[in-house]
This record gives C-alpha cells, sequence and structure tokens, in this order.
C-alpha cells in the first residue's frame, strides 16, 4: 500500500483536534468491557461460546429454570423438563440478547440431566449444537440419522439458523450410554462429534472403512469416538472409535488446515493408537488409573490415523482442549497431577514447576505440538499452590493460546500485565490467561470471581483478540458490566459471560458512528515481538472515500469532530484510501530493541458524509510490548 505522509491540515480535512476540556472526565475503557449473569432461579451454567462473523457471541449449556430468560419468538420459550438444553446469541457491544431458546424433551430425571455441551458457527451465522439427551421426545427432527431414543443417555446434535429457529437434530448413540464432549465444523458444513460411549461395536454407530470400527469396549471401561455428520444431520460421512483396552475419552476436536479432524483426550490403555516416530508413543502411567493425554489426527475420510501421540507422566494427565494454530502446530491444554511432564524446561518461569498441592494436587498445563506431532515444542505448568484446572483454550492469529478454567491457588501465576482483580476473590475463581506463541512468556492472567465458586467452561476470540469467556458461578457478587444482559445474581448456580481485553492488542473505546449507519472498526493482530509480522486491519469502512490514521505514544483523549481523539498528542497521522471498505496495513517486522510494556494508541477517523462534522470514527487501539 502506497500512502501519502502528511502533516493534519484542517482546511483540507475537516477536522480538529481542541485542547482537552479539563472539567470532563477521562474516561478509558476497562479492561473487563462486558460482563453479566445468564440465568434463572434454579441450576444454570453456561458450557461453551463461539463468535460469528458478524461478532455475536452464541452461547449453549443448561438451564433447569422455568425462568430462564428466553426471548419473544424463540423456537421453544417453555421448559420442558427437569433441565434442558438452550441456545443463546448476544451483541456484548450493546448487551442485547438476540434470541435464547430452550431446547429439550420432558426428562423426569435430575440424576440425566439435558444439556448443551459445546457449539460452533459457521459464516451465516447457524450455530451447530451438540450436547445430551435422555428423553424419549427430545425434538430430533424427520429425516435425522437418528430419531428416537437409543439407549440410557445418547449425544445430540443440531443446527440452529441465525435467528435461533431450529433446522435439524439427530441424536447419536448405541444401547448403553453416549456422552458428547466437543464439536468441530468441518468443510462443507460437516459438523465432527467427539466424545466416550459405554454402547459396544455393532451397537454404536460406526462406518465401513472407518479406523476403528471395533473399539474394545468392556464392562468397566468406555471408549473414546469420533463421528462426522453430514451437512443435513441425516447421515454419517465416517465413524469410528478411539480406543485401547483401558478407559478412553475423546474431549476436544478441532479442524486443521487440510480439513482433518483433530482429537484430544486422556487414556487409560498402554495400547491406546499412536504413529510410529510420534513424539511418545508410550504410555507413561504407573496404572491404568495414570491416565496419559493423548492427541489423534484422522485422516480427512476418516479411515486411518494421520498421527498420533501420548502426553504423560507418572500421574494423570488430562487434556480437556485442543486447538490448531495458523502454521499447523497443536495445542493442548487440561489438567496434571504428574510433576514430570516431558518439555517444561522450555518455557519461562511461569510454568516451568508443578505446584500442584491441593486436595487433588492438580495444576493446569498448556503443550504444543509441531511436525505433525513428532516433536514437542513446550509444556508448561499453570497453577499454583492448590487445585487449578485448563477447561478451554483458543489460540490467536499469532499463535498465542488463550485458556481459562478455574484455580483454587491464591498464588496463581501473575502475567506481565494483569487484568481486573489479581487477587483470589472466594473459593474456586473462574480465570483466563494468555501464553506467547513460544510459550516463553504468561504474557497476562485475569481472575473472574466473586465470593463463590466460579468456573471458566468455554472460551472463544474475537476479531479484536479479546478473549470471551462463559461458565457457572455461585457467587451473588460477580462483577457486571453497564449494560449486563443480566446483571442480578438469580441464586443457586447461574451461568455467565465476560469479556476481556487480551494484549497486545487492547480494543479500546471512543468509537463514533456515522448516523448512515457507517460503523469502522480497527483491530490489530500479530505478537508484537521483536521481528515477527502483524497487521492492523480497517474495516466497515464507506468505500471509496478517505479516512485519517492517528499514532501517538500516549492516550490522552480530546473532544473531537463530535467525537473523542484518543491517540492524543499524535506523532504521526496519516491520509489513507478506504478502497473497498476493509483495508490491511501490515508490516513485515516489528522494530526490535522497544522494551516491555511499551506503548501505542491507533485511532482512525474515517470521511463519512452521514455522520456529524462528516466524520466517523473507529475505536482506538492499544498495542502493548509483550
Amino acid at each position: 500500500l502506497a500512502a501519502r505522509f502528511v502533516r493534519l491540515d484542517d482546511e483540507r480535512f475537516g477536522l480538529a483536534a481542541d485542547d482537552r476540556d479539563g472539567s470532563r472526565p477521562l474516561v478509558i475503557d476497562p479492561q473487563m468491557t462486558y460482563a453479566s449473569y445468564l440465568g434463572g432461579g434454579n441450576i444454570d451454567y453456561v458450557t461453551d461460546v463461539a463468535v460469528g462473523s458478524d461478532g455475536r457471541l452464541y452461547m449453549t449449556g443448561l438451564t433447569g429454570s422455568p425462568g430462564f430468560p428466553v426471548t419473544p419468538g424463540a423456537w421453544d420459550g417453555s421448559a420442558q423438563g427437569i433441565s434442558d438444553a438452550f441456545v443463546a446469541s448476544l451483541d456484548v457491544a450493546t448487551g442485547t440478547l438476540g434470541y435464547v431458546t430452550f431446547f429439550g424433551g420432558t426428562d423426569t430425571s435430575v440424576l440425566q440431566s439435558e444439556r448443551g455441551v459445546a457449539l460452533a458457527v459457521d459464516a451465516t451465522g447457524a450455530a451447530y449444537v451438540g450436547g445430551w439427551a435422555f428423553s424419549s421426545d427430545f425434538p430430533t427432527t424427520a429425516g435425522a440419522f437418528q430419531v428416537g431414543a437409543q439407549g440410557k443417555l445418547d449425544a445430540f446434535a443440531a443446527r440452529f439458523d441465525a435467528a435461533g429457529q431450529r433446522v435439524w437434530c439427530t441424536r447419536l448413540g448405541g444401547s448403553q450410554v453416549d456422552i458428547l464432549q466437543d464439536v468441530a465444523l468441518g468443510a462443507g458444513g460437516e459438523l465432527i462429534l467427539v466424545g466416550s460411549t459405554t454402547s459396544a461395536a455393532g451397537d454404536f454407530p460406526t462406518t465401513p472403512g472407518a479406523f476403528d470400527e471395533l473399539g474394545q469396549v468392556n464392562f468397566i471401561f468406555n471408549d473414546g469416538f469420533a463421528t462426522r455428520l453430514s451437512a443435513g444431520g441425516d447421515a454419517l460421512v465416517w465413524s469410528t472409535f478411539l480406543a485401547g483396552v483401558g478407559r478412553d475419552e475423546a474431549w476436544s476436536v478441532a479442524v486443521d488446515g487440510s480439513d482433518r479432524a483433530v482429537v484430544a483426550g486422556f487414556t487409560g490403555s498402554s495400547d491406546f493408537p499412536v504413529s510410529p516416530g510420534a513424539f511418545d508413543t508410550t504410555f507413561n502411567g504407573l496404572t491404568q488409573s495414570d491416565e496419559d493425554a493423548f492427541v489423534a489426527v484422522l485422516t480427512q475420510d476418516g479411515s486411518g490415523l494421520a498421527w498420533g501421540s501420548f502426553l504423560g507422566g507418572a500421574g494423570e494427565v488430562m487434556a480437556r482442549a485442543v486447538a490448531v494454530a495458523a502454521d499447523g502446530g497443536v495445542l493442548v491444554a487440561g489438567e496434571t497431577s504428574s510433576g514430570d511432564l516431558p518439555g517444561t524446561s522450555g518455557v519461562g518461569a511461569w510454568g516451568g514447576t508443578f505446584a500442584g498441592g491441593g486436595a487433588m494436587g492438580t495444576d493446569g498445563f498448556v503443550a504444543r505440538f509441531s511436525g505433525e506431532g513428532v516433536s514437542l515444542d513446550w509444556c508448561g505448568y499453570l497453577g499454583g499452590g492448590e487445585d487449578d484446572r485448563v477447561s478451554a483454550l483458543a489460540v490467536t492469529a499469532a499463535g498465542a493460546p488463550t485458556v481459562t478454567g478455574y484455580t483454587l491457588s491464591g498464588d496463581f501465576p501473575v502475567g506481565q500485565q494483569t487484568l481486573g482483580a489479581g487477587a483470589a476473590q472466594g473459593g474456586k475463581d473462574a480465570y483466563v490467561a494468555r501464553l506467547s506463541h513460544d510459550g516463553a512468556k504468561l504474557l497476562f492472567t485475569a481472575r473472574h470471581g466473586g465470593g463463590g465458586d466460579d468456573e471458566g467452561l468455554g472460551l472463544a476470540l474475537d476479531v479484536h483478540g479479546g478473549a470471551l469467556l462463559v461458565g457457572q458461578t455461585t457467587s451473588s457478587n460477580l462483577p457486571v458490566s453497564a449494560n449486563a444482559a443480566d446483571p442480578t445474581y438469580n441464586t443457586d448456580v447461574d451461568g455467565f459471560v465476560a469479556r476481556y481485553d487480551a494484549p497486545p492488542w487492547t480494543k479500546l473505546g471512543y468509537a463514533k458512528p456515522g448516523t448512515g449507519g457507517v460503523a469502522p472498526t480497527l483491530r490489530g493482530s500479530g505478537s508484537l515481538e521483536a521481528l515477527t509480522p502483524g497487521v492492523i486491519t480497517l474495516g466497515s469502512m464507506p468505500p471509496g472515500g478517505v479516512c485519517l490514521l492517528f499514532v501517538s505514544f500516549q492516550l490522552t483523549p480530546v473532544p473531537f469532530e463530535g467525537g473523542t481523539l484518543a491517540a492524543f498528542p499524535f506523532i504521526l497521522d496519516v491520509i489513507l484510501p478506504t478502497g473497498t471498505g476493509t483495508l490491511p496495513l501490515a508490516w513485515a517486522e516489528w522494530p526490535a530493541g522497544l522494551p516491555a510494556g511499551f506503548e501505542m494508541f491507533f485511532h482512525v477517523a474515517v470521511a463519512d458524509p452521514g455522520a456529524i462534522a462528516g466524520v466517523s470514527m473507529t475505536n482506538a487501539l492499544q498495542a502493548t510490548m509483550p
């Protein structure tokens, strides 16, 4: 992009920056930008979250509350059983619920609760939800792969359109207990489901030619499974066991750049399938109850194992989450009681030593595989002197893993930046933490908690890199934001949702949309580590116009043509064309020699005839050196 560097000329562009009005308070958006309860008068929790292309959050979970905040016109506005799954969408910018619907049958058992467990969202805003179905009248659709009840507990998968109306729903299972743990979208809208089953071969539905059609279910142990559904939910593309002679559970799935299912979980099977040449081909536990984590990457057609590896030590290592970085690296996370995990010498002081000393004696862990599973780049512990867990994982465009879960540790490790409350708040606290892409640094941590127990269960990242976490809480004093959709604790167990800005890129406020509906955005990506590439992207601008980029080393907001200029006093201003409405400004190498904590601020004013004074403005953007 050729850009002409000029000084600001009031007459030429029609903008002016005035001296700041000292009588007005200086307001800088907090690092927790949104927080809300989500519940009714009984047990409710949010298990998973995804972000749509429109920036909306999509959530699923469990509700036992007839008064759960369903929206007018919801697909199902009434509770059906003791507990139902729910599906919801939320605009965190306004705190407005787009839709909330119950989804369940008339189950009457408190022991077999129906729930949504995981979801994914496509480019149209359709939500694909997976969970557990117990009721014989669970609302499947005619023509689905499995319509009626199959066993004691079935997995289910469903698709809801952007308006929250059910499109299709199928059960998945055999005659015993089939538990879904995660879903991921593959090419063409096909949905990959993973979990565990006690339904044996010939009972649980597998497909001819699948990697493992037989499994090894017995009266003591269950098997993992991975299943790929057709885009219409009416057929199996493929379905396979993932199993050895012991207990095997598939807990998380992601899709890599080759449309392959990348599955993580844990196993007590010394004969669990791994691949020759993988990082670890030998079971590490001292007994079958000392499970190892595993990663298994299936071929695109489900017929083989592209690669698979153990990850373990002398104690338990349970992988709860997996993600794939842009360069193909596979990140896995969970909790462990093993003080001898491999690869910990490759991380910084944050995670080189096991610290778990609570009742369960567990730390969280995060690890990264590369080279088709041949090498373990690094592995680190995340925890303090009490019990800690990682429950969910997401990775930035620059490959930096972000995690959530819970901590009981007052000495939970503090990152280079601490967001929100750094001290322990109650019993369990939820948290969000981000590591550098190479595992060398703990970039930031934030506790999200109150006086009760709080646990992060699901995590997603938005286009700004902001961390969106959901979970469950018994805290009546959990922090909420002014625009919370549900600002009040509803007794018993409530769900919660929160957003935290996540360095190195922090989205600040001060946006000024145009009256014609133009709401331009500014976002950054890249690690900001020396000599690494990155990009600032302007979006949602009126095409065929011009805009003005301001760059500053300070954040001193001043009134600015009906809005506020945050990047002031500016050291640079550049006139740029708006092109088609989206404009990336990329660099090949971020400069070396900048100190940790060094800050830069960016803000863009857009020529917009429909706006006050002819100008709309993006959010401000902060870059903080790790």
